[in-house]
């Protein structure tokens, strides 16, 4: 979330913002308050009941919980100081984030707030040891929208005697200024008392989402016991929704979301996603099995927030622009379109505050943040690529989807933007579907500004990655497919792999905050170093498969750094054919029309010893593996945390074994009349010269990660 924080807002201006409060008329306070008695000297455990319960006096409709020291049964290792609750409402301390309206974090020293201060204006994120303060705020924001269906959050922050004020929502969050309570005794009061007199919706709560019945909650635990004996019957594991426990309590709360489904209100019954976010900013895309009462049926929910820009479309429009194009192996959309509240849709508000700074002399610098509109796609079940029970119906899909984005992009002038193991599904009769067009991009609108990379990070392209200033292309998404592929056969088809490092899946690096984050560059030796010689697996004609796709992005990568004159010709020619969507597709189809394929080769996770796989922690690693790393903050959609890299590690790990392969084109033989796949021969030979990616990087003035020039993506050519 760095870059994210708004402020610091005067308090007053806080409470008339968002709490309704009137500076000419302000509510009577209640007689006995009193928070004198909340004093860090103490101790922090000592500051408790004192608050507690001069809260309780100004704030009778809600009640006030301390958590601190409650026992999670569950998954929650993290948790605030205090939950309040609307009286009346069932709070279970073990799962506080479920059903608080807002926590209030308590330290006992000034020191440990996590913002700077009036008389600095350098930067309002506080880059001394109370960060660690500001890491648990956002934990616990991400915790409460994660689990809770939200439009904004409200939180308080006390540090000895003095307290600041947080709303936060999906664009970023607003920072009142630190004020002595001790002094000002009533602003705090203030707070509370106008609270305690907010609707529902200004508090932030999604009233399309409330608690369903204990009958309707056993209705969709029956049908996920359905949903569970049909995927048995088809032999499918890795089944994301199945890896939740469907009888007993759930450490996640239950509800029933209202949407209009072909013109009528209906209700949909939801539990814990299938994936989410760790972010309270940003799109945080949930997925989820939703039952439909009306219906009597399981349906696929998803719901996000989408990104308000002159150069997106949403997705409601571009779904119905490839059904007028005929677009197959699409998901079937039962209904989409924004939330809304009443007739105005939910959007966040936070980014109205860091755009219009300068009229702001309050404000500190911060990013320039996005506006966000609340959207929510249903469609019939498809399946993940995950639980495919065949790698032939993993390529198969794959392929369909390849046929789409070729469709998509000629006959509707669409790239997709987002080719991911989760937006790859498969639907019916077992073939492909391309989910997820969230992300589309209209080639008409290319030539606007585009503010940030878009798709998912472990299957983005070498030139997505490593570039600046690119502009997304056909090509990517066909080399994504590449990596979705690579990725599922790892994972779920046995080969002889499996200690083989994925660490290029998730390889992300940031350098001194000097432009966005990049990686790619050990997938780019994974290619050019014929790494994937080293595994075998037991599917032939996926063997296969792979090995031709990893030669065909072997050579179009290695053009990029061949010392010929004809460097820049031979990486055009390559770069044309890539975009031919026809080159995989044949190869594709060739490996399907071969004899070998299993009928069920699917297995569990074959890379389940390898270490947990998240970009913070792969990224952390690669910094402990060099001294002179250096550390910069970054965000993603997916994490929030702190890494860094030099310059001269980054070159290090572009050095290429000096040895050449020499590798037998003959991959299928004609065997009585029947094609068969046969594996290809390899042979490591000494090299003439030892060839290092990193002796032909151009100097960093010209490109920062030596792969493409910021104009175009002709490689400059190494002298």
């Amino acid at each position: 979330m760095a870059g994210t924080f708004v402020g610091a807002m005067p308090a007053r201006d806080f409470l008339k913002t968002f709490l309704n409060f009137k500076e000419h008329s302000p509510p009577r306070l209640p007689k006995g308050y009193d928070f004198s008695r909340i004093n860090g000297d103490t101790g922090e455990s000592d500051m408790y009941e004192p608050l507690c319960e001069a809260i309780t006096k100004v704030f009778p409709r809600f009640e006030t919980h301390v958590v601190a020291n409650a026992v999670d049964a569950h998954d929650v290792r993290i948790r605030p100081i205090l939950a309040v609750v609307c009286k009346g409402q069932s709070f279970d301390q073990k799962k506080p984030f479920n059903s608080m309206d807002f926590w209030i974090e308590v330290k006992p020293k000034r020191q440990q707030d996590a913002f700077t201060h009036k008389d600095d204006y350098t930067s309002l994120e506080n880059k001394s040891d109370s960060a660690k303060t500001r890491e648990y705020l956002i934990s616990y924001a991400a915790a409460v929208m994660s689990r809770q269906h939200r439009t904004c959050l409200f939180s308080l922050l006390i540090c000895d005697h003095y307290v600041r004020f947080f709303r936060w929502d999906r664009s970023g969050c607003v920072v009142s200024e630190l004020v002595d309570f001790l002094e000002h005794p009533e602003i705090l009061a203030y707070f509370f008392l106008c609270y305690g007199h907010l609707s529902a919706v200004k508090r932030g709560l999604d009233t399309t989402a409330t608690r369903p019945s204990e009958k309707e909650e056993r209705l969709l635990q029956d049908a996920l016991k359905e949903y569970e004996v049909r995927c048995k019957a088809q032999k499918r594991k890795n089944v994301t929704a199945l890896k939740q426990p469907i009888e007993g309590e759930s450490p996640w709360p239950v509800f029933k979301i209202k949407m209009k489904i072909d013109g009528a209100l209906r209700s949909l019954i939801v539990r814990r996603p299938l994936w989410g976010a760790d972010s309270p900013c940003g799109r945080a895309t949930r997925g989820y099995l939703a039952y439909d009462l009306k219906g009597r049926k399981l349906v696929f929910l998803r719901d996000f927030w989408r990104t308000e820009d002159e150069y997106i479309t949403p997705e409601r429009i571009i779904y119905a622009e490839m059904e007028d194009g005929e677009v197959p192996f699409l998901p079937i959309v039962l209904a989409a379109g924004d939330v809304k509240t009443g007739r105005t849709a939910q959007t966040t508000v936070t980014q109205h505050y860091a755009n219009s700074r300068v009229s702001q002399e309050w404000m500190m610098p911060c990013a320039r943040l996005k506006t966000y509109v609340h959207c929510r796609v249903v469609q019939e079940l498809a399946y993940p690529l995950a639980s495919a029970v065949s790698s032939k119906e993993a390529v198969q899909a794959i392929r369909d989807v390849l046929q789409v984005i070729k469709i998509a992009y000629y006959e509707c002038g669409l790239l997709h933007c987002d080719i991911s193991t989760g937006n790859i599904m498969i639907g019916k009769n077992d073939r492909g579907v391309l989910n997820d067009w969230d992300h589309a991009l209209k080639l008409a609108l290319k030539n606007l500004p585009h503010p940030t990379r878009t798709g998912t990070w472990q299957f983005s392209s070498v030139s997505l990655l490593t570039g600046e200033g690119q502009e997304h292309e056909i090509q990517d998404d066909v080399e994504s497919c590449f990596w979705v592929l690579l990725y599922i056969a790892f994972h779920y088809f046995k080969h002889d792999g499996p200690t083989f490092d994925l660490d290029f899946f998730y390889e992300y690096r940031s350098f001194n905050d000097e432009g966005p984050p990049t990686g790619g560059c050990r997938k780019l030796v994974l290619l050019t170093a014929y790494c994937l010689d080293k595994v075998k697996w037991n599917c032939i004609p996926l063997d296969s498969l792979l090995h031709t796709l990893s030669d065909h992005f072997h050579d179009y990568m290695a053009a990029m750094y061949k010392r010929p004159k004809r460097a820049s010709q031979l990486y055009h020619d390559m770069h044309k054919q890539l975009g031919q969507v026809e080159v995989i597709l044949r190869m594709f189809g060739e490996a399907l029309a071969l004899d070998g394929w299993s009928e069920h080769d699917a297995a569990d996770d074959q890379m389940r010893k390898e270490r947990p796989r998240t970009l913070l922690a792969t990224s952390r690693r690669m910094e402990q593996e060099h001294e002179d790393a250096t550390v910069s903050t970054f965000t993603t959609g997916f994490v929030t945390g702190n890494c860094g890299r030099s310059r001269t590690s980054t070159e290090e790990m572009l050095q290429v074994p000096s040895l050449k392969r020499t590798r037998s084109e003959a991959r299928i033989e004609d065997k009585d009349g029947i094609k068969v796949a046969k594996r290809a021969r390899t042979e490591w030979v000494p090299a003439r010269a030892s060839f290092s990616m990193a002796k032909s990087l151009p100097s960093k003035s010209t490109h920062r990660y030596g792969l493409r020039s910021k104009s175009n993506r002709n490689p400059p050519i190494p002298t």
